[in-house]
């Protein structure tokens, strides 16, 4: 199974209590996502653990095809049909992929992915986001659509989490970062890996 359940579980209770979630049930399972996450996850391989959390905040009666935000102290809403819309083509996978990996290296706490292939550039990903994902998948190669998205998908299951990545030479401006990050995309940082 590619998402974690308590990863999932614990995305869920964290988002909740900050900004809340999105979810919708979508051909055979569910949409759940925020602004750094997607998930897609087919009914037979919801995480048990997640759909009582999801069940706690919003029950499963208001669950249907169109989409609903949950937030602590608020009411479930209804989100907008263009809204919706909006937000699920912003997470669509754009463009030609490219494979990355998870790398040894952390900076400014955030988790390296990069490149496999020439340039090697590098992104950062939020470790509280890399909890979705289940740890037997953790290594593996992942795809990086839009130079923002880097996209796990489990083609027997259907299961598909998208994180949002940052390319950290574009968004830190010091310029002993930009310096750094220049320098770090010359390395080819699985070579060391323990």
């Amino acid at each position: 199974m590619l998402i974690s359940e308590k990863g999932l579980d614990a995305c869920l209770k964290r988002a909740y209590k900050r900004t809340g979630y999105n979810i919708m049930e979508h051909d055979d399972g569910l949409i759940i996502y925020t602004d750094g996450w997607f998930i897609r996850v087919p009914w037979a391989q919801m995480p048990r653990k997640a759909l009582g959390t999801i069940v706690e905040h919003v029950g499963l009666d208001v669950i249907g095809p169109d989409a609903i935000h949950v937030c602590v102290n608020d009411e479930p809403q209804d989100v907008m049909p263009d809204i919706i819309g909006a937000d699920l083509e912003a997470w669509r996978k754009q463009g030609m992929g490219r494979v990355v990996t998870r790398v040894p290296v952390t900076i400014h706490e955030q988790q390296l992915y990069q490149a496999i292939e020439k340039p090697l550039r590098c992104y950062a990903v939020s470790p509280e986001s890399l909890m979705l994902i289940s740890p037997s998948y953790e290594k593996i190669k992942a795809t990086l659509y839009s130079e923002s998205q880097i996209v796990w998908e489990n083609q027997d299951s259907g299961e598909v989490i998208i994180i949002r990545a940052i390319r950290p030479c574009d968004v830190y401006s010091i310029e002993d970062d930009e310096s750094t990050w220049s320098k770090l995309e010359t390395l080819n940082l699985l070579k060391f890996d323990p």
